[in-house]
This record gives C-alpha cells, sequence and structure tokens, in this order.
C-alpha cells in the first residue's frame, strides 16, 4: 500500500532534508562522568556545544589596514564594534571578500601588501574562527601587469614573445604560490585556486589542461611543505541555476569540469559553489531559488566523492524579495545543503 514519492518538488526535497537531519545528523549519546572510581550521581551537570563541525561562514570587509573596510578589525567606533561582535556572535567562519585577490596583494609586481590579511588571519585564529581562502587566480579582478602578460602569451605578435611571456607569467604564478600557499596555508582550511574558471578560461587558453593541472599541484605541494591540510577546491557560479544559455539543472557541465582536471592529475580536494539566489531572475539566470534543484545538482557533484562548499551566497536584489523571503531562501539552502 505504500506509494513512492519521487516526484522533484521542492516539498520533497525538504522533507528528504529533514529526514536526512533526523536520522543521520544527530542521535542519542551518552555521556558518563566519572569521579575517583564511580560515576558520578545527583551531580549537576551542565554541557556547553564548544564547537560546530559545519563552517557556517560570512564574508569580511577590507583590503589593507588603510582601508575604511577594514576598520571593524580594530577599531572602536560603534560601527566597528558592532560589525565585530556581529561576526563574532553568529559565525564560526569567516572569508576575506577581497583581500586575498591579486591585485590586493601585487599591485606592483614584486611589492607584497599583505598586512591586512596577515592580520585578518591572526584575529581568526585568536577568535577560535576559522578561515577560508579566496583566492589565488582569478582572470576577472587581476593586476595591470598580469592582464599585459596574458595579452602577450595570448596574442604576441611572435611565437618567441608568446612563449616568453606565458614563461614569465607562469614564474609569477609560482612566486605567488609561494607567499600566498606555502607561507600561509595552515592558517586557512580551504582555498580557491582558480575561481571561475569555466566562466573565464583564460588560463586553460594559456596554458592547457595539463598546464592548469601542474598549477594545482604546485600549490598542492606547497600546502605540504607547509604541513598544512588545506583543501583546494576550484569556484563557481550558476552551479544551482540554468543558467548563461545551459540547458542542465543538474550542473553536469560543473562536474565534468572538475572530473577532467582531476583525470588530468590536478590535485582538487573539493568542489565550492557559490549561490545568489534569486526569485525569478534575469534573463541569464531563467531559473529562480528551487529546493529541490538545489539537492539534484548536489546529489550529482556527489558522484565525483569530494566534499562540497557552498562558498558564496547572497540573495540577488532582482524582483525585490522582501526580507521574510529572501531569510526562507537562505533557511531552504542550508537545510537542504
Amino acid at each position: 500500500g505504500a506509494a513512492v514519492l519521487n516526484s522533484a518538488t521542492d516539498a520533497n526535497a525538504l522533507a528528504a532534508a529533514d529526514t536526512y537531519i533526523e536520522h543521520f545528523r544527530q542521535g542519542p549519546a551518552t555521556l558518563t562522568l566519572l569521579g575517583e572510581t564511580q560515576p558520578l550521581r545527583n551531580s549537576p551537570v551542565r554541557i556547553r556545544l564548544k564547537r560546530h563541525a559545519f563552517n557556517f561562514g560570512t564574508a569580511v570587509s577590507g583590503v589593507s589596514l588603510g582601508d575604511p573596510g577594514s576598520s571593524w578589525l580594530r577599531g572602536t567606533s560603534t560601527n566597528d564594534i558592532n560589525y565585530r561582535n556581529f561576526v563574532l556572535g553568529n559565525f564560526n567562519a569567516i572569508v576575506p571578500e577581497n583581500a586575498g585577490k591579486w591585485p590586493h596583494n601585487e599591485l606592483r609586481r614584486g611589492v607584497v601588501t599583505l598586512d591586512y590579511l596577515d592580520s585578518l588571519m591572526k584575529f581568526a585564529a585568536l577568535n577560535g574562527l576559522r578561515l577560508r581562502m579566496h583566492g589565488v587566480l582569478w582572470d576577472v579582478d587581476k593586476p595591470d601587469w598580469v592582464k599585459a602578460l596574458q595579452d602577450t602569451a595570448l596574442n604576441g605578435t611572435t611565437a618567441g614573445e608568446r612563449d616568453r611571456a606565458k614563461l614569465d607569467l607562469r614564474g609569477a604564478i609560482s612566486q605567488r604560490i609561494q607567499y600566498f600557499v606555502r607561507e600561509r596555508s595552515p592558517r586557512y582550511f580551504e582555498l580557491d585556486v582558480i575561481n571561475e574558471s569555466v566562466h573565464s578560461p583564460i588560463y586553460y587558453r594559456i596554458f592547457g589542461l595539463d598546464g592548469v593541472a601542474g598549477i594545482y599541484n604546485e600549490a598542492k605541494a606547497a600546502v605540504a611543505a607547509a604541513g598544512a591540510a588545506t583543501r583546494l577546491v576550484p569556484n563557481e557560479f550558476a552551479v544551482f541555476q540554468t543558467s548563461e544559455g545551459t540547458d542542465d539543472p543538474y550542473a553536469n557541465w560543473y562536474r565534468e569540469h572538475v572530473e577532467t582536471l582531476r583525470n588530468a592529475g590536478g590535485a582538487v580536494d573539493g568542489i565550492g559553489i557559490q549561490y545568489y539566489a534569486v526569485d525569478g531572475g534575469p534573463p541569464r539566470i531563467r531559473d529562480p531559488h528551487s529546493p529541490s534543484r538545489i539537492a539534484q545538482v548536489l546529489h550529482n557533484l556527489a558522484t565525483v566523492n569530494l566534499p562540497l562548499s557552498v562558498s558564496e551566497f547572497g540573495v540577488q536584489k532582482y524582483n525585490g524579495p522582501t526580507p521574510q523571503r529572501a531569510a526562507d531562501m537562505l533557511a531552504d539552502t542550508l537545510r537542504v545543503c
């Protein structure tokens, strides 16, 4: 007399998430407190959660110690104190929104400025916060001198000129891996190696698949040399939404990208998923928020057998969802993930 409910509805996806939470994410435990020889009896006991296994994080502002956006880290104004207290009171992980990007670390070649990033790492360590790092390479935000090398590597007038630029750029990436990964990876648990490389594949165009795998492997060697256990991941947007002209509700395009990189020998330790939810969206993001589609994508990506991270989350203002609707979209995402 049973019926199989296998339709891909939001209600089923959320019910399945609740069932999994109830039966696999929580359960009974027995705690025995011992005195010198016997269990303590009739003694008051207070149990307090000290550390949560999940990373509940937020991006934090600032790019340098002189930047107004970084004043929250040390400032004494009401706004600074409120910002700091909100971060400490609501999250157990943080990620620098912009401070880890190449232009803010090495705007001029060879002049490395990591004062704010190092202060942020120290703040996280002192306050028991986990730190996620974003990120080594990103084609959208890069120093002008990097862009010049990229342009020459792709469009130089002679093969020799292109090869020299390619070699020079690869050397610059190695130097960045040295100061960004080798010297600092013990301070963060996960790192975006190449951000949005499917949507902006310039490093694939310059170095090819094997060359990109080599970048991941060099970063992995730097993590090992530092004695760290940092996960190295790609990071992409539009994963939970059919978008960019792709009719693919399961995000096979991203799964195949990760599998191809791993098959080439790339040291990929996890999968980073950005989600900027919409309640009915612009033409390039056709599908509104859907717990069912999130569940389908997660099940599909899980076949790669790597940890999955929701690396970025936000609710877009398109169609102006109410604060309550935005909160519901966040709650749905957390439940399913």
